[in-house]
């Protein structure tokens, strides 16, 4: 092996709604539609740790798109919006923390909730650097569940009565 290496650019890979994953920007530009109103994007290098996080999600209902490194991971939120970004510490080319100070910079993105998910005990960090919530690996789904039931956005209801005086 000779340095500088060359290595190919990290994926990022959309899951909406089911187990088949869709890769490329043509998956990216799918999960940016209004359809898919409860978007998460998981940003981490682990691929077990996205994998696991995502079926969970998935399971819950949310639409999934993951990043394998934080760039990647900062890109795709600017280019998705999603409505919550979960967020490992520990990454190549761009770690955790330096991803959440330039999330809540921008001000697209400022106001997006970040749950941090990490082995490292640095909580007061987090939250220091605006992180809205945060969860240790290896997270577990009933602690996943109570965080996100906070973001998920409401339905829509459909009135099929058509009667004036019932609507609330």
């Amino acid at each position: 092996m000779s340095l500088p290496a060359d290595l190919p650019e990290p994926t990022v890979d959309a899951r909406i709604g089911s187990d088949a994953r869709i890769g490329s920007d043509a998956g990216i530009e799918a999960a940016a539609t209004p359809s898919v109103p409860n978007l998460v994007l998981i940003v981490d290098d682990d691929a077990s740790s996205r994998d696991l996080l995502a079926r969970y999600l998935e399971k819950d209902g949310f639409g999934v798109v993951t990043a394998a490194d934080g760039r990647a991971g900062l890109d795709t939120a600017r280019r998705l919006r999603p409505r919550v970004i979960l967020l490992d510490v520990t990454m190549p080319r761009m770690d955790g923390w330096s991803v959440l100070r330039a999330l809540r910079a921008d001000p697209d993105l400022g106001a997006t909730p970040v749950v941090m998910t990490t082995v490292l005990d640095e909580q007061n960090l987090a939250f220091s650097l605006g992180a809205t919530d945060y969860l240790r690996k290896p997270v577990e789904r009933a602690d996943l569940e109570a965080v996100m039931s906070r973001f998920r956005a409401d339905p829509p209801v459909l009135d099929v009565d058509g009667d004036q005086s019932t609507r609330q």
